[in-house]
């Protein structure tokens, strides 16, 4: 049978999955099914098949890897979980992986697991490019084991042949995945008592006792879940989907991604899971710009007809560690440029001309056998300097990514290259602009703000001719930057890194990125509006009474506060309110409690964009208040850890475009991690306050 066959029968198990287990999202324990309840009528429209269309018409196009984020952005409006946050950060300019990682409380999601499985299809035999198209994919919206396992999938799937076992695939997943991912403590658990028909069912239902610190919704479990089906099906696909979707937790994902599998490897599902169907395939109404085909066939025959095969004769396509030919560049992170279309930006001026000289190389060159330069300072004032070293000597390393798995499995995946599995959360995002690939590595979170923040910026030169490039880098008025960019010329293949020092300015302006000069073009490099809450305290939490205590910022109607007001504090200290930069979302105020119980007040007077109703999502294991013009919309007093998006978590509130916003948080004994919170408008994208003004 043609791998073409096996593709199309794996892409209608993944629709028959999705039905399949849509009704039992959010089971905590096991059930057992037989089939279809209850029966659908129609498939179950989903984003990840609507993903699959995308990345089709990608790959039928050659598009690079490090391009998938702004295609994604451009061709599904999907602002659900864990993608919405991602689309938010392509939005704001940063492309694959750091859109992914990014302030994003969902990195862990598994949204990623069966939409990025079709790289597994597309590259057939090419283990590399699976992994690299896989991984783009799968970053553009999560991180870590997020990002990770739907990698993994994606090549066990590339490399494996009808006919292989389960145990086979698992092998490959297992080889493949950092020694880091949570994964690994799990797959000895699914691979007990194959064969008892009690199993699969005691895994399920002992999952939340076995490990508690792994939500049942989150990529790992889905994994867990789907590979748990495929070991205990005796390889019959019905029996994999059946056993995934019993599972519950983000059943329709692990039914799927199961299903998929197990009919690309073993046999077809009975045909009543697709006849009895509408034949008419549906989309979502989040995609754009592409016609979905008219039924179910249509689909998985537009799949399978997109698998790239060698001709007869040819041998599969093979990749060596640190030789990917053409395909290097795929391994480069995405798209930095907040405005960033297919074509380039507009030219700055006139092209110098041809017939320049070379220029020397720049002492930076990574293969350059100079002494190395004399380290980088920013003069900070004051006679204070900030020194950057090797910027990168915490991201990069010449150790082998270490592995889990050996002999067969081992060797099969020795030869891919995976150095972003090195990074627990990737910071670089990656542009093509005048024929050169730049990357931009963030060192800290790229907010504009003091302190001092660190770049590094590479420069690639991916063509066949030796490129003379005139470099230089501005920032907004009152912004200070340290950095080696200079002109430079790069031989084919070679690339150069610029360490870069940045110190903005105190008080922000609304354009607040860096200008990259590239010959006669332009590139923005992001740096982000700061979210800025007064913080207050602590306060005393005497034997936990802190939470309905009513200290003095909670004892007027409207709860508006004066910032010059003083206040004593716990053990009678005096505090005042202080201006502290975030990111959007992330508020980690363990610092201000200096170790010990207490109360703690955020506080900002916001405008938005638009008036309206706004959602309002949060997230945190302690006591929490939250007032939105002296009206109480968030109230409780729970340690138990809940996943963003929790129902305790939601509230709403209506704007007039203008919001003061008042939070208490109460810490008891224990550290507390930080307080999530993100707003979202009626049409469910992620927003952030238009300015933050400062009350008297």
């Amino acid at each position: 049978m043609s791998i073409q066959i096996q593709v199309e029968q794996a892409a209608l198990g993944a629709i028959a999955g999705l039905a399949l287990g849509s009704p039992h999202v959010g089971r905590t324990q096991f059930q057992r099914l037989t089939g279809y309840s209850p029966i659908p009528t129609r498939m179950s429209p989903h984003a990840s098949l609507d993903s699959w269309l995308i990345w089709q018409k990608a790959h039928l196009e050659n598009r690079k890897p490090f391009l998938y984020g702004q295609i994604l952005l451009e061709s599904l409006d999907d602002h659900t979980d864990e993608t919405a946050f991602g689309l938010f950060n392509l939005r704001r300019g940063y492309g694959t992986p750091y859109s992914g990682s990014l302030d994003n409380p969902l990195s862990d999601g598994p949204r990623a697991i069966l939409r990025s499985l079709i790289w597994g299809f597309l590259h057939f035999g090419n283990p590399q490019a699976a992994y690299t198209s896989a991984f783009h994919d799968a970053g553009i919206d999560h991180a870590g084991d997020g990002a990770w396992i739907p990698a993994a999938l994606a090549v066990a799937l590339s490399l494996s042949q009808p006919g292989d076992t389960a145990q086979d695939f698992l092998n490959r997943v297992t080889a493949i995945l950092p020694a880091e991912s949570q994964l690994h403590r799990i797959t000895p658990a699914i691979s007990k008592n194959i064969g008892n028909p009690e199993a699969a069912q005691f895994f399920a239902n002992q999952f939340a006792t076995n490990f508690p610190d792994i939500n049942r919704s989150h990529c790992v479990a889905t994994a867990a879940f789907a590979l748990l089906g495929l070991l205990h099906s005796d390889q019959n696909s019905e029996q994999a989907m059946l056993i995934a979707a019993g599972c519950g937790g983000q059943s329709e994902l692990s039914a799927a991604t199961a299903a998929a599998i197990a009919c690309f490897l073993w046999s077809p599902l009975r045909p009543d899971y697709i006849t009895s169907l509408d034949p008419a395939f549906l989309a979502t109404h989040a995609l754009k710009h592409i016609s979905p085909p008219a039924g179910i066939a249509d689909f998985a025959r537009l799949i399978s007809e997109s698998v790239a095969l060698p001709l007869q004769g040819e041998s599969l396509p093979q990749t060596q560690s640190g030789d990917l030919g053409e395909d290097q560049e795929s391994l480069e992170q995405p798209n930095a440029n907040p405005n960033s279309e297919d074509a380039p930006p507009p030219p700055l001026g006139e092209d110098s001309g041809g017939g320049q000289e070379p220029l020397e190389q720049p002492s930076t060159n990574s293969d350059s056998e100079d002494a190395p330069p004399p380290p980088l300072v920013l003069d900070l004032g004051g006679g204070r300097e900030q020194e950057l070293n090797d910027t990168n000597a915490s991201l990069e390393s010449d150790t082998p990514l270490p592995r889990v798995g050996s002999g067969e499995d081992q060797e099969q995946v020795q030869n891919i290259t995976t150095p972003e599995l090195t990074c627990t959360h990737n910071t670089t995002t990656t542009t093509e602009l005048a024929g050169l690939i730049i990357t931009a590595n963030y060192l800290e979170t790229p907010i504009a703000a003091p302190p001092v923040k660190k770049l590094q910026i590479t420069i690639k030169n991916p063509t066949g001719e030796t490129r003379n490039i005139a470099l230089a880098i501005t920032g907004p008025e009152g912004w200070q930057i340290a950095s080696r960019i200079a002109d430079c010329a790069l031989r084919p293949g070679e690339s150069v890194k610029f360490p870069t020092v940045i110190q903005p300015p105190t008080t922000t302006a609304p354009d607040t990125n860096l200008r990259l000069r590239v010959d006669n073009y332009q590139l923005l490099i992001p740096f982000l509006q700061p979210t800025q809450f007064s913080v207050l305290g602590p306060f005393v939490n005497i034997e936990g009474t802190g939470f309905s205590y009513e200290h003095p910022p909670e004892k007027n109607n409207q709860k508006i506060q004066s910032m010059t007001q003083p206040f004593s504090g716990r053990s009678e200290m005096g505090i005042r309110w202080q201006v502290q930069n975030f990111p959007a979302t992330e508020f980690d105020l363990e610092p201000v409690f200096n170790g010990g119980p207490g109360v703690a007040y955020l506080y900002a007077h916001v405008t938005w964009n638009s008036s309206g109703l706004l959602n309002l999502q949060t997230q945190f294991p302690g006591g929490l208040k939250i007032w939105i013009d002296g009206t109480l919309v968030t109230s409780y007093n729970d340690t138990t850890p809940k996943p963003f998006l929790h129902a305790s978590g939601s509230s709403e509130f209506t704007t007039a475009g203008e919001s003061r916003i008042l939070i208490k948080i109460v810490r008891g004994r224990d550290p507390i991690p930080p307080l999530r919170l993100a707003f979202y408008d009626e049409s469910g994208r992620i927003i952030t306050p238009q300015e933050f003004i400062t009350d008297p």
